[in-house]
């Protein structure tokens, strides 16, 4: 993919974000393909116990409403990188869908903006932010490529507290200036983002409640693409991983072991209506696909085979038969 046409791609979230703040939403959520998760477990499976995976809720010092505009100190480039860094690997020591201390549904919006201040020295922070939500790009070089750590934020239609904080990631080596290429499995990227692999999160949060694959096939010589996504609505947390699509014969494939990462995260309260939170605020979530497929169906494979599999280390790729995919 392009710098160009991602480019063009989050401009047009931002587009749609605005347009939703402005005008009631009014969402179509009839023939959706992604299923809402049932509560019923599949037989022979059991879920952790939610304690196990409790949620530390840093303690917000003043209340909404007393809260005002009075950002932290524009960090010179180092340290931002260090800032972010540590937010990716140490989550200021809360779980998701807790994010870098921000919570979903309770943490204001303003606190948000004012911390995403600090990282101005390496985000493009001024253009595409504000206090009731945006977008924050923000780029973490190493060496001769750039990690690219997009923040998007969604705030209730009160525009007080965070409804959605989103994050997708990548890696980038330029080519020449105007194009870049991008970079799976680069070291630096794994040891950034390690924390988000599929095996990290399938061993902290458990098996997931759904999984839905995609395969973007052309007919037009344009680079392939493979996602596997984890839905764990109870817990507010959506993780998607994109690859690149490899074909065999008749199969088309995708190896979990060489992806980007891709974060929805929500307050857990919001199980019932994630698909309609999720729809309106996010033009990237799955719902969006009407070939998004539920693993059983694309891979013949149940979620505690996929849970066993990929909860260990393992280069293992998920193939699928390429005609059930659409070409474009």
């Amino acid at each position: 993919m392009s710098r160009l046409s991602s480019f063009t791609t989050y401009l047009a979230s931002i587009f749609i974000f605005v347009l939703s703040a402005c005008a009631p939403s009014q969402i179509e959520t009839e023939g959706i393909p992604v299923r809402t998760p049932s509560a019923t477990l599949m037989p022979g499976l059991t879920l952790p116990e939610k304690t196990e995976f409790a949620v530390n809720t840093p303690t917000l010092l003043l209340p909404t409403s007393s809260l005002t505009f009075t950002p932290v100190p524009t960090l010179p480039a180092e340290e931002a990188s260090s800032l972010l860094a540590n937010w990716l690997q140490n989550n200021n020591e809360c779980q998701l869908p807790c994010w870098g201390g921000l919570i979903p549904g309770e943490s204001p919006s303003l606190e948000a903006y004012n911390k995403l201040t600090a990282l101005s020295s390496i985000a493009d922070f001024l253009k595409y932010i504000h206090p009731s939500g945006g977008w924050v790009p923000v780029t973490y070089p190493s060496g001769d490529l750039e990690i690219r750590i997009d923040v998007m934020l969604h705030s209730k239609a009160d525009k007080r507290t965070i409804q959605v904080v989103s994050i997708s990631t990548r890696t980038l080596r330029e080519l020449e200036p105007g194009s870049s290429e991008e970079v799976y499995d680069a070291p630096a990227y794994n040891e950034l983002l390690g924390d988000y692999t599929l095996k990290s999160i399938l061993s902290k949060y458990g098996p997931p409640t759904e999984v839905l694959v995609r395969a973007d096939i052309f007919t037009t010589g344009t680079q392939e693409t493979f996602s596997i996504t984890l839905l764990y609505p109870e817990r507010g947390i959506f993780v998607r991983y994109n690859m690149l699509a490899e074909r065999m014969d008749d199969q088309i494939y995708g190896c979990p072991s060489h992806s980007f990462v891709d974060l929805w995260l929500l307050s857990p309260e919001d199980v019932d209506i994630y698909q309609e939170i999720l729809l309106s605020s996010n033009v990237h979530w799955e719902g969006n696909w009407s070939y998004t497929t539920p693993i059983q169906e694309a891979a013949s494979m149940t979620i505690v085979d996929f849970y066993r599999i990929y909860k260990e280390p393992t280069n293992m790729c998920l193939e699928t038969p390429l005609n059930i995919w659409p070409d474009h």
